[in-house]
């Protein structure tokens, strides 16, 4: 079966090659070195910078804003990589729309709609790449768990998955461990119960410009020539580089 046939039976499939380690770790650096905000999203926060030193120590969820994710070493390379598989599985020419790095931290209440079982409304159809930052080897890391098929059964709501019929696949991983998954379907990620969990998304659409590009007050980061982008990837990644 191919990643994209796992990716339409079971609406999650676990990349075969994610990041290398040490590309992971120097990713993880530069965003440990960049300003921070409360939330897992920035515009859910006072949108104040802090310091990683700084926030780590008032907040139990923090995240980055676009233009440092954008920039980060390896991560830009390894999203535009999967644009056929996005192509594939979507059907059409995707919309690059958001890229996006949070950490989670032990301690604080458990964050309804992220650290519990929800379901994602971005577009009436996208794709989402998951990449670990950190280490996620065992449950008190903060795996991110999937209800496999659950993306084609719109109608069950949390409370109606049975263990039994819709168990909860639990990614695990060294840091650079890369997932795709059609959001649609029911999913969340543990809060840790140790350390520190770093989590990566970058997503594609197939609308022009998605509801949630705009829900999350998002805008298009100057890269100047950081990256070279040829004329038709230019056009599907508008609304994340200019």
């Amino acid at each position: 079966m191919t990643l994209v046939e796992t990716l339409r039976r079971d609406g999650i499939a676990l990349l075969p090659t994610g990041l290398r380690v040490d590309h992971a770790a120097e990713l993880a650096a530069h965003l440990r070195a960049s300003p921070c905000y409360p939330g897992h999203v920035k515009v859910y926060g006072d949108r104040v910078p802090r310091t990683f030193e700084e926030i780590r120590e008032t907040h139990d969820l923090w995240c980055h804003d676009m233009r440092d994710v954008v920039l980060a070493p390896h991560f830009w390379d390894f999203v535009i990589s999967l644009m056929p598989t996005a192509v594939e599985y979507l059907g059409s020419a995707p919309h690059l729309y958001s890229l996006n790095a949070f950490w989670a931290k032990p301690g604080g209440s458990i964050w309804k709609d992220l650290q519990t079982f929800h379901r994602d409304a971005d577009d009436d159809r996208f794709l989402t790449l998951f990449v670990y930052g950190t280490d996620v080897l065992d449950v008190n890391d903060g795996p991110h768990l999937f209800r496999a098929g659950t993306h084609a059964r719109p109608d069950l709501a949390p409370e109606d998955c049975f263990e039994q019929e819709f168990a909860p696949v639990s990614v695990y991983g060294r840091a650079g461990t890369a997932f795709l998954a059609d959001t649609r379907g029911l999913h969340m990620g543990m809060k840790p119960t140790h350390g520190e969990r770093l989590l990566l998304w970058a997503r594609w659409g197939v609308s022009e410009r998605p509801a949630s590009y705009d829900w999350d007050q998002l805008e298009p980061v100057p890269v100047g020539d950081r990256y070279s982008i040829d004329p038709v990837t230019r056009e599907l990644v508008k609304l994340v580089v200019v």
